[in-house]
């Protein structure tokens, strides 16, 4: 018995400790980075923050193609392209304002990912975004980890989409995008 408490315990510790030492390690990186001065000079954008804003990380090729805010009810979605290039909507999120997690000293658009659906990993996560310029947003991903840690994980831009409706996505360079199509 006290061999198998012994192991359930390496089980157990050595993951949450090999997880805090990298989230440490990553929030030190992001708070070294350049973007962190440009995030704290940022100002709150606008409450009244709306529709498609096309989203990106510097430097990688994600799926992920940016947001979508409601300011009626304070919701949005994250807005995905697919393999056969279809728009796809997933990871609905709340919206408020408030302090920064990690920057205490400004206030932020927090993106609230705990919303019931989520899946679980999900829910950890909260994003928070600044203005830098007019239609310009910069954000911030937090793992909020145990304890009340938060990790401070990546930087992303936001930029307002200028052409076309709110309901359309963002295309990749070099491709056209066939919109998703609902039964009705």
């Amino acid at each position: 018995m006290k061999i198998a408490l012994i192991v359930l315990g390496i089980v157990i510790v050595l993951p949450v400790a090999g997880v805090t030492v990298y989230g440490i390690a990553r929030t030190q990186k992001m708070e070294a980075d350049p973007r962190q001065n440009t995030f704290v000079a940022g100002r709150v954008p606008d409450a009244s923050i709306e529709g498609l804003y096309h989203g990106s990380l510097q430097g990688k090729q994600v799926t992920w193609k940016g947001k979508k805010f409601e300011p009626a009810d304070h919701t949005g979605i994250n807005v995905f392209l697919t393999k056969d290039a279809r728009i796809e909507e997933r990871y609905p999120f709340r919206t408020h304002t408030g302090r920064g997690l990690k920057d205490k000293k400004i206030d932020v658009l927090k993106i609230d990912y705990d919303i019931k659906g989520n899946p679980w990993w999900l829910r950890r996560i909260v994003d928070e975004v600044v203005e830098v310029a007019p239609g310009e947003l910069l954000g911030k991903v937090h793992v909020k980890w145990i304890l009340g840690i938060t990790f401070t994980m990546e930087y992303f831009k936001l930029e307002k989409a200028t052409s076309g409706s709110a309901e359309e996505a963002p295309a990749p360079h070099g491709s056209e995008l066939v919109p998703a199509t609902t039964a009705g």
